[in-house]
């Protein structure tokens, strides 16, 4: 994710040393936010995780409201990239966005970073499952704040 982070310094703060004490409560491997009033919830990557259960299974929910700011291109490209490292098994991935219009900039980002074509990586999209056509149709939200879902990774039954 470094080179991903890099690409868009000037967007986004990364937490490093004492400033992972706000997550105490979960194990990160990943948090980041948007600078000054380019700021949002923070991203938090693997999620609600207890402190040592990292590799084990899970039932984790993670959730960051972007506001369709700056930083969400960002965000959907960390999601990209860690679809590429956990399959839908593992790691859902949902947003009440569209991938063609609203991860459109987080997926030009990844693949300019990883330098190859990435996949859609929602299991849920525009606040249904991906694919379905019922639901909210288009992704559209009223003019509500982005919202990107990462529920997982999940217990496998």
């Amino acid at each position: 994710m470094g080179p991903l982070l890099a690409a868009r310094a000037a967007l986004v703060h990364v937490y490093a040393g004492d400033e992972l004490d706000l997550f105490s409560d979960r194990t990160v491997l990943l948090a980041f936010n948007g600078v000054g009033a380019g700021a949002g919830q923070p991203f938090v990557f693997p999620g609600n995780a207890n402190p040592g259960e990292i590799f084990q299974a899970l039932t984790a929910t993670n959730v960051c409201e972007t506001g369709k700011k700056p930083y969400d291109e960002v965000v959907t490209a960390a999601l990209i990239v860690a679809r590429e490292c956990f399959a839908p098994d593992i790691l859902e991935i949902g947003s009440d966005g569209t991938w063609a219009k609203d991860w459109a900039a987080g997926k030009a980002l990844a693949e300019k970073v990883l330098a190859h074509s990435v996949s859609n990586p929602l299991s849920r999209e525009g606040g249904r499952k991906a694919g379905s056509a019922s639901g909210n149709p288009g992704g559209e939200r009223g003019g509500e704040p982005a919202r990107h879902a990462v529920p997982g990774p999940r217990r496998s039954e």
